[in-house]
């Protein structure tokens, strides 16, 4: 049942401006794919960047970018690594997006690494969603 701590989440009317500060939160490993997993939940912060910033930053290693993808960086303090794929973004009680991807796995995650990490935006498929739960 739903209480002052477990509600569900709102969904956005469109994608987020950029710029706008996010909180993750997830159990995917500490040190890349040779680390471990945590025993508790890790959190933090990061910001979701424009989406020419985004384009800029990762076609270089061959992204094709679209409306749906946006991508979120927060160098030398937070970053998402293997395990946390489907971790959340939420800002002001809104599921904004979901992470889906690690830009080359040739390094070890880290705090340091230059690329952002990628997001898929949840405001293109609303409509689906809510026919979804409409029909069930």
């Amino acid at each position: 049942s739903w209480s002052a701590t477990v509600k569900p989440i709102r969904l956005p009317k469109s994608n987020p401006r950029a710029n706008t500060a996010v909180k993750v939160a997830s159990w995917g490993y500490l040190k890349g794919r040779s680390g471990h997993t945590p025993f508790h939940l890790h959190a933090g912060k990061m910001t979701l960047l424009s989406q020419t910033d985004c384009s800029t930053r990762l076609s270089t290693i061959g992204y094709t970018w679209n409306k749906r993808l946006g991508c979120a960086f927060n160098q030398n303090k937070t970053t998402l690594c293997t395990g946390d794929f489907g971790t959340p973004f939420i800002a002001n009680s809104r599921l904004y997006g979901m992470f889906i991807d690690i830009p080359t796995y040739t390094q070890e995650c880290s705090s340091s690494y230059p690329y952002p990490s990628l997001v898929s935006y949840v405001a293109p498929v609303v409509p689906w969603i809510q026919s979804v739960i409409s029909n069930h």
